[in-house]
């Protein structure tokens, strides 16, 4: 058999287990029963029952240790707390309440204040950059339109120039026709004088 002190749970339970066995077939005396396994047998469960016994006697000083000490400090709290209330003064703790409060007020005002500064910020900027784009805007839209307005004028000057030269060039070819025919006229006439 192995130690004591290695033994598991389960072990333990098969030597309950063979001393339970034992005295059946003694009881009936249907075998011989190995007298030293028997004796470790008990001395093995006496053994594991004396250590769990031990183990729960730690755990039960080390609980009334922490039970002992937790009801110290609650008897302390207990004073200190009662020492409080003997020694407040209600007129200090009001002012002391107050004073928190107005703190906390001024705390406040003091982020609301930001925060408007920052609104305030922000809007401004964003103003800025609405002007600024709408002032672009504009020299955009002038300068598109003075574009458009000298290419209409250079396109008309163009067309008139076009158009002049056309007409000239219409007046050349009638007056080229109809030179002739005036020269002919003139000299029937002169010849017919």
């Amino acid at each position: 058999m192995k130690e004591t002190n290695t033994k598991n749970a389960f072990e333990y339970l098969d030597d309950l287990e063979y001393v339970y066995d034992a005295s059946v077939f003694k009881a009936f005396g249907k075998c011989w029963i190995d007298k030293n396994r028997f004796i470790e047998a008990i001395t093995n469960s006496r053994a594991a029952l004396t250590q769990e016994l031990e183990k729960a006697r730690k755990i039960e000083i080390r609980e009334q240790k922490i039970y002992e000490e937790a009801e110290k400090k609650k008897e302390e709290m207990i004073r200190e707390t009662e020492e409080m209330i003997a020694n407040l003064d209600p007129v200090k703790e009001a002012e002391l309440f107050a004073q928190q409060i107005v703190e906390k007020a001024q705390e406040e005002a003091e982020r609301i204040r930001m925060e408007a500064l920052e609104t305030r910020d922000n809007t401004i900027s964003h103003g800025e950059k609405v002007k600024n784009e709408l002032i672009n805007q504009g020299h955009q839209f002038l300068e598109n339109v003075l574009k458009s307005s000298l290419i209409t004028f250079d396109e008309n000057q163009k067309h008139l120039f076009n158009s002049l030269e056309s007409h000239r060039e219409k007046l050349m070819i009638a007056y080229e026709e109809i030179a002739p025919m005036v020269k002919t006229d003139t000299e029937e006439t002169t010849q017919a004088s």
